[in-house]
C-alpha cells in the first residue's frame, strides 16, 4: 500500500486498498486503474442528500435538490454548487450506457472480487436491458426458458410417451430411481424393480417423464407496478418465506445474510424496478463471482401465486424468488436445488469460509461452542442450523431434516424467569399455589432467536412464544412477537438436544483475499502444486482449495482428493518447521484456519489420485495482504513434502503400536520395530490414502524388508516385494488410494530379509515394483532412541480400516 500511495499520495487508504485489492495487490495496475478511474470518472454520484439515478438517451441525470448536477453517460462530470462525487452505499443505479475500452475492462476487475459497498450491475445486464427497450419487449430469458425442464431438469425424448413402460424381470412396470450416494453416478436416473425382487438395472438416458409438479405448474410474469424487487425498507429476513421445494437451506443461508446489507446488497445489484423485467444476481460459484441475469417470470400453482419461494407477505418484494431463480438456473433446475445444507449456501452467497460445527460429535465441547456462538454473533456471523431425521421433532413443533437461520445468540444474567405451573399447583390453592407462582432470581439465560425458512411453524417448548418462562420485562426485552411467523426463541440446552448441526459463516469484515485457479493432477502421476506466501504482518488466515461443484451435473464428474500441507520456511528458503498439515480428502472445498507470524511459507497442494485432473481454486482469506507467488508444480515435488509431512507428525506425538486418533491431518500412525536400526511406520489418512514408510538407522549396510498388503476396493502401488532402505535413510515402501468412497478395510505383512552390502543395491532394487519418484530414498530424518526393553518384531502382521467419505454438509476442515 505505501508503495502505491507513494505514487498516487491524494488518495485515501480506505480507497487505496479497494483498488490494490480489485488489481490483486499488483501496484502498476492499480496505479493504471486508478488514474483510468479518474480520468473518466466514477459510477456513482450523490450529493447532501439521497438521490436517484436514471437512464437518459443523452446520459444519466441524478434527481435531488441540486438539479444541476449532471453525469453524462457513466463517466464524465460537471459539477454546480457544492455537489460532489462519492461512493455512496445508499445510491440506487439503474442502466447507464455500455462501458467500453479501459473503464469496461476495470469493472470487470472489480467484480472478479467484490469487496463491501461494491454494488454495480454488470456490463451484461446493462447490455440486455438496452436492446429489450430498444425492441420495446418484455425479457425472456433463453438460458433459462419458462418450461418444464427448467423445473425438474430432465431431458425427454420426444419418443418415451406416458404410455411408454419399461418391465423388470419380474415383468412388471420398472420404477425410476435415482442415484443418491456421493460418488460420479449421484443425481442419475436408472430403472430397477420396484420389489427389488429381480437384479434389474437400466440407465434411464433419455427414457425420462417429466415429474408431475414440472408438467402442472404454469409460469407467470410479475410485471405489475406493486410487484417491486425491494421495498424501502430493505432486504429482512422476514420476506424469506420457503414454498414447494425443498431448498431450505438455501433460504435459511439467504436469510441470515439478509441481516447484513454489506453482503445483501452485492449479491443482488439492482433494487429497482424495470419495465423489461431484466434483474441480476451474483453467487460465489466454483471459486469466481459470477453473474447470473434472470427474467421475472416464475412458477405458479393454481392460485396463480409463486409455487416455490414466496413473494413477502406485506410488501410483494420480488427479491427472494429472483434469487431463487438465479441460483436454480446456475445449477439447471430448481430440482437442482433441492436438498442441501446451510453452509453451502452461505459460502456460495458470500464467498467467506464455512464453519460446519457437529453437535453429535465425541470432541463437541458446549461450554466452548457457547463462548465461540456468543463471539460470532457479535461480529455479526451469519449463521444457520439443521435438525437430522427424529420424527418425535414434530411433537415439539421442529421439522426433522429441516435446516433454520440463527438470528440471535443472547446471555443474560441475574434475570428474573417465570415458573411455569404445574397442575396440581394451580388447583391446590393458598400457599401452594402463591409458591408455585413465584419467579426464579438470579437466573443465567443463554437463549437463541431461531427462525423456520417456512414462516410458520414454531417451536412448542421452554421460551417459545406462549411459554410461561416470559415475563413482561423479558418480553420488552427480546421482542416476543407472539405470531406464528416461524422465528421463536429457545434454550441452549433444548437446542443441543434438538439440533445436529451448527454451520458458520466467518464473513470477516475488510478481509484481504487473494485467488489463483490451476490444474491439479497429471494423465499418468501424482501431482503437487507449490506457492510461496510472503506475510510482512502476522495475520489470521484461512486457506482453502476451491473445486467446481457436482449439484445439477450429471455427468461422471465427481471431486477429486485435494490435501493442503503449509511449511514455515527460514531467510533462505529453508523449511523450518511444518505448520498444518490437511488431508481433506474428495471434498468441494477444503480449508485450514491458522494464525501466520510474519515471515515466508511454502504452500504446497497435493492430490494422491493418479491419472485424475481437476480445475481448481487457491484462495487466501487473511487480515493482512498476502503476496503469492506460483513456484510450479509437478510430480518431484510431491516426495519431500510427503516425508516432511510424515515425520513431523510422528515428532509431535508419541507412538505406539496401536492404530489410534492423531493430530495434523493424520488420523492414525502405527510404529512397528522391526530391528534396533529398522522401524515401519504405517499412516492412514483419511478419506486420502495409507503410507508404509521405512526407516533405517544403518550406518553401512542396506536393510531389505518384504511387505504384503491386502486391500479392499483400493489401488494397491505395492502388492509384494522386497524393498532395499540404504542407510540413514528413509523410504515410502507402499501407497493404498482408494478407488471409491466407503470404509476400506486393508491388512499387510512384513517380514525382514537381514541386511545387504552395497554391491548387492542394483539387484535387490529391481524386486521393487514402484517406479515412482514418490518411492524414492531420502536421508533420514527421525532417530528412534535405542531401548533394550524395546522388543523387536523381525516379522509381523497388522491390519486397519481406512474411511473415505465426503463431508457433503460443509467444508472439509481444522
Amino acid at each position: 500500500m505505501e508503495a502505491f500511495l507513494s505514487v498516487v499520495s491524494e488518495c485515501s487508504r480506505e480507497e487505496a486498498r479497494r483498488v490494490l485489492e480489485a488489481a490483486d495487490y499488483n501496484v502498476e495496475r492499480a496505479v493504471n486503474f486508478y488514474f483510468i478511474n479518474q480520468e473518466r470518472g466514477k459510477a456513482y454520484a450523490s450529493t447532501s442528500k439521497r438521490r436517484r439515478v436514471v437512464g437518459e438517451d443523452e446520459g444519466v441525470r441524478v434527481e435531488g435538490e441540486d438539479e444541476g448536477v449532471r453525469v453524462e453517460g457513466v463517466v464524465g462530470v460537471e459539477k454546480k454548487g457544492e455537489a460532489k462525487l462519492t461512493a455512496d452505499p445508499d445510491l440506487v443505479l439503474i442502466p447507464w450506457k455500455e462501458l467500453s475500452g479501459e473503464s469496461e475492462r476495470l469493472v470487470s476487475q472489480l467484480e472478479e472480487c467484490p469487496g463491501e459497498g461494491t454494488f454495480l450491475p454488470s456490463a451484461s445486464w446493462s447490455r440486455i436491458l438496452s436492446s429489450c427497450r430498444a425492441e420495446g419487449q418484455s425479457f425472456t430469458d433463453p438460458d433459462f426458458p419458462p418450461a418444464a425442464q427448467s423445473i425438474d431438469g430432465r431431458k425427454v425424448h420426444r419418443n418415451f410417451g406416458k404410455n411408454t413402460k419399461l418391465l423388470c424381470l419380474c415383468k412388471r412396470e420398472a420404477k425410476l430411481c435415482k442415484v443418491a450416494k456421493d460418488g460420479k453416478n449421484q443425481g442419475k436416473f436408472f430403472y430397477a424393480c420396484e420389489l427389488r425382487k429381480c437384479k434389474y438395472f437400466r440407465w434411464s438416458g433419455r427414457a425420462l417423464q417429466h415429474t408431475s409438479q414440472a408438467v402442472n405448474l404454469s409460469w407467470k410474469r410479475f410485471d405489475d407496478p406493486c410487484h417491486i424487487p425491494v421495498a424501502k425498507g430493505g432486504f429482512k429476513p422476514s420476506d424469506v418465506l420457503q414454498g414447494a421445494v425443498g431448498d431450505c437451506w438455501f433460504l435459511s443461508g439467504l436469510a441470515v445474510i439478509a441481516e447484513r446489507k454489506d453482503l445483501v446488497e452485492r449479491i443482488f445489484p439492482v433494487t429497482q424496478r424495470n419495465d423489461e423485467g431484466v434483474y441480476e444476481c451474483k453467487f460465489y460459484i466454483d471459486g469466481q463471482w459470477e453473474s447470473v441475469v434472470v427474467d421475472n417470470v416464475l412458477p405458479v400453482d393454481e392460485e396463480r401465486k409463486p409455487a416455490f419461494a414466496k413473494l413477502s407477505k406485506k410488501k410483494s418484494e420480488l427479491w427472494v424468488p429472483l434469487l431463487e431463480k438465479a441460483y436454480a438456473k446456475v445449477h439447471k433446475s430448481y430440482d437442482a436445488i433441492s436438498g442441501g445444507f446451510v453452509s453451502e449456501a452461505m459460502f456460495d452467497l458470500t464467498s467467506y469460509p464455512t464453519e460446519v460445527i457437529l453437535v453429535m460429535d465425541e470432541a463437541f465441547e458446549s461450554e466452548v461452542t457457547w463462548a465461540r456462538l456468543l463471539s460470532f454473533a457479535s461480529l455479526k456471523f451469519p449463521m444457520g442450523c439443521s435438525t437430522q431425521w427424529d420424527p418425535t421433532l414434530q411433537g415439539v413443533g421442529l421439522a426433522p431434516c429441516h435446516a433454520y437461520s440463527i438470528l440471535e445468540v443472547i446471555e443474560l444474567s441475574g434475570v428474573t424467569v417465570g415458573q411455569q405451573l404445574k397442575i396440581d399447583d394451580f388447583f391446590g390453592g393458598g400457599k401452594e399455589r402463591e409458591k408455585a407462582k413465584k419467579e426464579e432470581q438470579g437466573s443465567l439465560l443463554r437463549l437463541l432467536r431461531i427462525r423456520n425458512p417456512h414462516g410458520q411453524r414454531e417451536w412448542l417448548g421452554d421460551w417459545s412464544d406462549k411459554s410461561d418462562k416470559w415475563t413482561s420485562t423479558l418480553h420488552a426485552k427480546l421482542g416476543r412477537t407472539e405470531k406464528n411467523d416461524g422465528t421463536f426463541w429457545m434454550s441452549y440446552q433444548d437446542f443441543l438436544c434438538r439440533f445436529a448441526l451448527i454451520e458458520v459463516c466467518h464473513a470477516h469484515r475488510d478481509f484481504y483475499n487473494v485467488t489463483k485457479r490451476l490444474r491439479l493432477g497429471t494423465p499418468n502421476s501424482w501431482d503437487c502444486a507449490q506457492f510461496k506466501v510472503d506475510l510482512v504482518e502476522a495475520t489470521w488466515a484461512y486457506i482453502m482449495v476451491l473445486q467446481k461443484s457436482k449439484r445439477g451435473r450429471l455427468d461422471n464428474y465427481w471431486y477429486t482428493d485435494v490435501s493442503i500441507a503449509i511449511f514455515r520456511l527460514d531467510g533462505q528458503g529453508g523449511v523450518v518447521a511444518l505448520e498444518k498439515v490437511l488431508f481433506g480428502g474428495q471434498n468441494k472445498t477444503v480449508f485450514s484456519e491458522l494464525m501466520m507470524p510474519q515471515g515466508q511459507y511454502l504452500l504446497n497442494v497435493f492430490s494422491m489420485r493418479k491419472g485424475v485432473e481437476a480445475d481448481v481454486a487457491l484462495r487466501i482469506f487473511s487480515a493482512k495482504p498476502a503476496v503469492l507467488t506460483e513456484l510450479g508444480h509437478g510430480r518431484d515435488k510431491l516426495p519431500p513434502v510427503l516425508h516432511h509431512c510424515m515425520i513431523q507428525c510422528v515428532m509431535n506425538r508419541a507412538c505406539s503400536s496401536d492404530m489410534r486418533g492423531g493430530v495434523g491431518g493424520i488420523s492414525k500412525i502405527a510404529q512397528h520395530v522391526v530391528s534396533p536400526s529398522l522401524l515401519l511406520l504405517v499412516f492412514c489418512c483419511s478419506n486420502t490414502a495409507v503410507f508404509f514408510l521405512a526407516c533405517s538407522s544403518s550406518e553401512k549396510r542396506y536393510s531389505r524388508l518384504k511387505l504384503e498388503v491386502e486391500a479392499e476396493k483400493t489401488r494397491i502401488k505395492v502388492d509384494s516385494a522386497s524393498a532395499m532402505i540404504p542407510p540413514n535413510a528413509q523410504k515410502i515402501l507402499a501407497v493404498l488410494t482408494p478407488k471409491k468412497l466407503g470404509s476400506h478395510k486393508f491388512s499387510y505383512l512384513w517380514e525382514e530379509l537381514g541386511p545387504t552390502d552395497e554391491d548387492n543395491w542394483m539387484e535387490a532394487g529391481s524386486c521393487f515394483g514402484g517406479i515412482e519418484s514418490i518411492f524414492k530414498s531420502f536421508p533420514l530424518s527421525v532417530r528412534a532412541e535405542r531401548d533394550d526393553k524395546v522388543v523387536h518384531t523381525p516379522r509381523g502382521s497388522g491390519a486397519g480400516v481406512l474411511l473415505s467419505k465426503t463431508k457433503t454438509f460443509g467444508s472439509a476442515q481444522e
